[in-house]
């Protein structure tokens, strides 16, 4: 018997299902059910009849069996974008969500089935601001195990589609979304590590040149360093 916990308990039994083949009568044996405190202890016969098949509804949303453990969060792909406008300013939104809900973070969040990494930015920076935007490079790539998750996110940076158009409208699942300039920074509640991430980006991007990983072939599927002239 493996304990769970104060009133859980893991009691293996046998049972056995009869079934006729070819005129023989075969047994197929089962065994492992968890069961309440409130539940005769088992002795050596099941104390009540289970089919495997009630197994799933006996153990809802049970991953482990193991004794004084927990099932680990399964690491989730995320994508954000890093927006400049020609003002110097970078554009933000508000979590209203956990991980770091109240926190102040760029447009971001799950890859969705089906979707590319630039698809999958595109979209999140849309539904968030209501803005449209061309995916560029890689500037980062962090992993964040916070609040019971598990993310690896990649960090682009990505273009206005258009300029003159650029109000943000918070949508989605953030509670604001507003151009913050680089000086005020500082004043804004950010997500871990962000800040450099944003400074260091905003550095890097001077007019046509930017800086990263690129999409090379422009399959948005290989992004890899700037060519080097070793000549």
């Amino acid at each position: 018997m493996l304990k769970i916990s104060e009133n859980y308990h893991l009691h293996c039994f046998v049972g056995t299902t009869q079934k006729a083949v070819m005129g023989e009568r075969r047994y197929q044996s089962y065994y492992f059910i968890l069961i309440t405190g409130k539940f005769p202890i088992c002795s050596n016969k099941p104390c009540r009849k289970f089919s495997p098949k009630a197994i799933p509804a006996i153990l809802p949303g049970m991953v482990t069996m193991q004794n004084n453990t927990h099932s680990l969060p399964v690491p989730t792909l995320g994508v954000s974008g890093i927006v400049f406008n020609n003002q110097k300013q970078i554009l933000l939104i508000q979590r209203n969500q956990p991980p770091a809900m109240g926190f102040w973070s760029i447009p971001g969040g799950k890859v969705e089935a089906g979707e590319s990494l630039v698809e999958a930015c595109q979209r999140e920076i849309k539904e968030e601001t209501g803005l449209d935007t061309e995916v560029k490079n890689i500037v980062a790539v962090v992993e964040r195990r916070v609040e019971g998750f598990h993310y690896v996110i990649i960090d682009f940076l990505a273009l206005l589609v258009d300029e003159e158009n650029s109000q943000p409208i918070a949508q989605s699942d953030v509670s604001e979304a507003r151009w913050v300039s680089l000086e005020q920074l500082i004043d804004y509640d950010l997500v871990e590590g962000l800040a450099e991430i944003i400074l260091r980006t905003y550095n890097m991007f001077n007019g046509d040149h930017i800086a990263g990983l690129y999409d090379v072939n422009a399959t948005g599927s290989d992004y890899i360093l700037p060519g080097v002239n070793f000549a």
